[in-house]
């Protein structure tokens, strides 16, 4: 994908930037709960649902750090409660992917929940400010489909016009036709 120098110049429009995040994004695979953007609280409850990305370079499925952790809890029992370091993948089974004790946090996939909850912050504001104002905020598309009818309405006008110009010294009876002039 390569951009021409007409692109570049071109804004960058918001609609650009936007972009929505499905479930696989911002839902855990494992146990379906929302992620959390929040990674500068030290609540360990909170911290749980933040997205862990795996370490291996084979691997790069990402579960909340609470499922990691109920990982190598169950993996403790099976091994006669001897704590492993690292983790097979839940997903695709490869090794050395997870280690519970050193997440590494998926921070790319926090940043971009982050803004995501900040942009619908922001818009639920403006609809908020817009429904209290009692005025319908159009979009860019609507302003778009108004804008021809509008330029194709002063062009009727002016269709019109030409046609009650030319038909200044003709004599027209109620049925609003043309007649012949009389000879």
């Amino acid at each position: 994908c390569s951009l021409q120098p007409a692109q570049l110049q071109q804004p960058i429009s918001y609609s650009f930037l936007t972009m929505e995040l499905d479930e696989e994004y911002t839902k855990c695979s494992i146990c379906v709960t929302e992620f959390s953007c929040d990674r500068d609280n030290k609540d360990p409850e909170i911290r749980k649902h933040l997205p862990v990305l795996s370490s291996s370079q084979r691997c790069d499925h990402w579960f909340c750090h609470g499922c990691i952790l109920r990982e190598q809890l169950r993996v403790a029992e099976e091994n006669n409660g001897r704590i492993p370091k690292w983790l097979k993948c839940m997903h695709c089974r490869e090794k050395t992917s997870f280690n519970p004790a050193e997440p590494k946090y998926h921070r790319l996939l926090i940043d971009l929940l982050a803004r995501a909850q900040a942009a619908r912050v922001k818009l639920e504001e403006q609809e908020k400010r817009t429904i209290s104002a009692g005025t319908k905020r159009k979009t860019p598309s609507e302003t778009a489909e108004t804008a021809p009818e509008k330029s194709k309405s002063k062009m009727e006008e002016g269709t019109s016009k030409s046609k009650s110009d030319d038909d200044d010294g003709a004599n027209t009876s109620g049925g609003g036709a043309a007649s012949l002039p009389p000879t």
